[in-house]
């Protein structure tokens, strides 16, 4: 068995390698020259190697050398064009689209300015010729529209021919005073009907014809006043307020409406014949018609 070795002598060990012989006479070498000639080696297959690229790398012909420019130029030249004639084509399709809607514009303008004044001038006229035929319009709308009226007042009338003695019977509650004697003067073509319809509340009246009468007028005279119901007066009074107002307003509408007109006549007679005007005490005077 043998004997075990201490650490501390442990440490005071040191390995032993296998000396290097050369190669040549076999002869022991010391470390320092085997690394010497470890490091020689080295050099010389590095030499060894870049003699051996450069022998297999054979040198450019001068042909070789141009066509290499060549390609190179010509590679350039056609990467210089493309990017050229990219940012050619951008700014000149630009500057031509510009140029293009100017010149455009300038042909185009006056033509466009001259359309626009003749459409304004068309559209003047228009207005004008518009206005115009407004203003000769409405006279003739305004004759069509009384004239209607007219004859429908009138058509009104012929079928109730009874509205006369309602009329006359408001002009008589206008009369002032007690009424005991009462004149009642028509149209001769209207006296019969007055005769049978009108009733008179007191006093006594007579019908008498009287062919200066209109067929719808009449004159009441009594002992103290006289009244002239006048339809043409009544008639043209609301054509007046007709005319002077708008044509188109409903109120000056509604005046023709079915009945309304002669409803007019009836409510209206103080306003339209006037205030029945008292005779003078005096005998030799004669009574005043109101109007």
């Amino acid at each position: 068995m043998g004997e075990q070795i201490s650490t501390q002598d442990a440490e005071e060990f040191v390995s032993w390698t296998l000396p290097s012989f050369d190669q040549n006479t076999g002869a022991i070498i010391s470390s320092e020259e085997k690394l010497a000639q470890d490091r020689r080696a080295s050099e010389i297959g590095e030499d060894e190697s870049i003699d051996e690229l450069e022998a297999e790398v054979e040198p450019l012909t001068a042909q070789q050398l141009e066509e290499i420019r060549l390609h190179a130029h010509k590679e350039g030249y056609q990467a210089g064009y493309d990017e050229g004639h990219k940012h050619g084509v951008d700014a000149g399709t630009q500057e031509g689209r510009q140029q293009g809607e100017t010149s455009i514009r300038a042909e185009l303008e006056p033509a466009l300015r001259a359309e626009t004044d003749s459409l304004s001038e068309l559209n003047r006229l228009l207005q004008a010729a518009f206005a115009e035929q407004q203003d000769q319009l409405k006279p003739l709308i305004l004759n069509m529209v009384t004239g209607l009226a007219r004859q429908f007042i009138e058509k009104e009338l012929e079928q109730s021919p009874e509205l006369l003695t309602h009329f006359i019977q408001k002009g008589i509650q206008v009369l002032p005073g007690k009424v005991e004697e009462l004149t009642v003067q028509v149209h001769p073509d209207r006296q019969e009907t007055v005769q049978n319809t009108l009733r008179v509340p007191e006093g006594e009246f007579q019908v008498q014809s009287n062919p200066e009468l209109g067929p719808w007028d009449c004159q009441l005279n009594s002992d103290c006043s006289q009244v002239s119901l006048d339809f043409e007066s009544r008639w043209q009074t609301l054509l007046e307020q007709f005319t002077q107002g708008d044509l188109t307003s409903d109120e000056s509408t509604e005046c023709f409406a079915e009945g309304q007109l002669v409803d007019e006549l009836s409510e209206d007679l103080d306003v339209a014949m006037g205030s029945p005007s008292p005779i003078q005490e005096d005998n030799n005077s004669t009574p005043q018609s109101g109007i």
